[in-house]
């Protein structure tokens, strides 16, 4: 018997690092969320680091080569972090978030572990 299969798409600033990384007491008033599942096999969270370790990793190099070829000190970004976090707290319409969150969904919580747990990776 073949089951209908639904997709949705998510995108939005709003992340819930606690929600996420699946913690217990964030998580105890959510009857959606199967904690015995390993949701960080499947990329989910930043696997505990600290978001500023996170973007170095990510941006630090790029970072790093960009001040390096910069003549006048106003132009160097220094800790990209930092730079995104203040333009954040400053608002704006404009302003850029830390973190944008993306979920998209194959199945749901019903069919999802019996037909597609197997193809997760």
């Amino acid at each position: 018997m073949q089951m209908a299969v639904t997709t949705s798409f998510h995108s939005g600033s709003q992340v819930s690092f606690r929600h996420n990384t699946r913690d217990e007491k964030m998580c105890a008033f959510e009857d959606h969320i199967d904690l015995s599942m390993e949701h960080e096999a499947w990329g989910v969270g930043v696997d505990g680091q600290s978001l500023e370790k996170v973007y170095d990793e990510i941006f630090g190099e790029a970072v790093r080569d960009y001040d390096a070829r910069q003549t006048r000190d106003d132009r160097k970004i220094g800790n990209y972090y930092e730079k995104i976090r203040q333009e954040q707290a400053a608002g704006g319409r404009f302003a850029r978030k830390l973190v944008y969150e993306s979920i998209l969904t194959v199945g749901n919580y019903t069919n999802y572990n019996d037909q597609y747990a197997s193809s997760a990776e």
